[in-house]
């Protein structure tokens, strides 16, 4: 089961912060545009907020964990989480 993080992010926002190139790589995971995460196929909702917003699609088992570490990412100011299925 796929799921899209939808990232709220600030100006200062920097994908390393998020997640180490380690990280990516384990949960095979990128943090897109709109038009990336779009172009991709993923079907997305208009964004539940207004501001700069990034994707993160990722496996629903890696939930919990993604969840923290958007907590402790000091550049997203908010997220939602979208069930996009797969």
């Amino acid at each position: 089961m796929l799921i899209v993080f939808e990232l709220h992010v600030r100006p200062d926002f920097d994908e390393a912060q998020l997640l180490d190139a380690e990280a990516r790589e384990e949960l095979s995971a990128r943090v897109l545009t709109r038009r990336e995460a779009l172009a991709a196929g993923l079907p997305l909702p208009a964004p539940g907020r207004e501001g700069e917003v990034r994707y993160l699609p990722v496996n629903a088992r890696h939930r919990a964990w993604v969840e923290r570490a958007i907590d402790g990412c000091p550049s997203v100011a908010a997220f939602d989480v979208h069930d996009v299925g797969g």
